[in-house]
């Protein structure tokens, strides 16, 4: 009598879930703490808003377009950070952006003028904005081809994440402190720097990849090569995808601003309302 195999694909997930490698495991949650902090970071800004606004008179119209101004300069900016660690890998890349996103944003503490307070946010949310593609293609790039979809989606839990916490730190900070100390909660992420230093690797994706450039059969990555005909119209494609999705997100940043000046919220209940909805 002959015994009948199950496939490989009758294996549960959480069965095939238990061949991934402890490294591949120890890469996603070293991921997703960095996303974590960095959202975390991004979010404080947003969350004192109003009361930046009222210190340095800012009219509705000026908070928009330093806003837009913000947008614009370090998309460009994370765009050649991206094409930077292409070239000298992502770990530098990461780890650099780890090391520096606490001092930019504590520097949001001293700013004197507009000009202070936007340049350091320039520098800020560059940093910090770097960390989630770099993370996701670190980890993308660590799974099994079977669980890249499962790990890079999981992944994106760290915005919520960060935000919660965010709001929980300007929920506690801000009404005894003032809007300033906010932003010195970054500071206490920075011993993290050291984490990705000791734990993280490079990719073994992009040790060949520059193996592959050094010897002359690949080309020196550059953002033109997106253009291409091999690749523009899956450019265009998945820029617009992520275009519409962070237009339609992206909004939520003035929301803390429209409860406590719209609504008249306190800002315990804003963040309360707004950690929670995170959360």
């Amino acid at each position: 009598m002959t015994q009948t195999v199950a496939p490989a694909s009758a294996e549960s997930p959480i069965t095939r879930l238990s061949q991934v490698t402890p490294h591949t495991w120890r890469v996603f949650f070293i991921c997703l703490t960095g996303v974590t902090f960095a959202n975390l970071d991004l979010n404080l800004f947003a969350l004192v808003l109003t009361d930046i606004s009222s210190e340095f008179g800012w009219s509705v119209q000026e908070r928009g377009w330093y806003l837009a101004l913000t947008f614009v300069v370090s998309g460009i900016l994370i765009t050649q950070l991206g094409t930077l660690a292409d070239r000298i890998g992502r770990r530098k890349v990461l780890l650099s952006a780890t090391w520096l996103t606490p001092f930019f944003v504590a520097a949001l503490t001293f700013a004197p003028s507009t000009a202070a307070l936007l340049l350091a946010r320039f520098a800020g949310y560059t940093t910090a904005g770097v960390q989630s593609p770099l993370t996701g293609t670190i980890v993308m790039e660590e799974s099994p081809p079977r669980f890249r979809g499962i790990f890079t989606g999981i992944l994106q839990v760290g915005f919520p994440i960060g935000f919660f916490l965010a709001a929980v730190a300007v929920g506690w900070i801000a009404p005894i402190w003032g809007w300033r100390y906010v932003f010195l909660a970054g500071l206490l992420f920075l011993p993290y720097a050291w984490v990705i230093a000791r734990y993280l690797k490079e990719t073994p994706a992009w040790l060949a990849a520059r193996k592959q450039s050094a010897e002359g059969s690949a080309p020196t990555p550059g953002m033109m090569e997106l253009f291409t005909p091999a690749y523009r119209k899956r450019t265009w494609l998945l820029f617009a995808g992520q275009f519409f999705h962070v237009f339609a997100y992206g909004a939520t940043i003035l929301l803390p601003a429209y409860f406590r000046e719209g609504r008249g919220w306190s800002l315990e209940e804003t963040t309360s309302m707004v950690g929670n909805a995170y959360l």
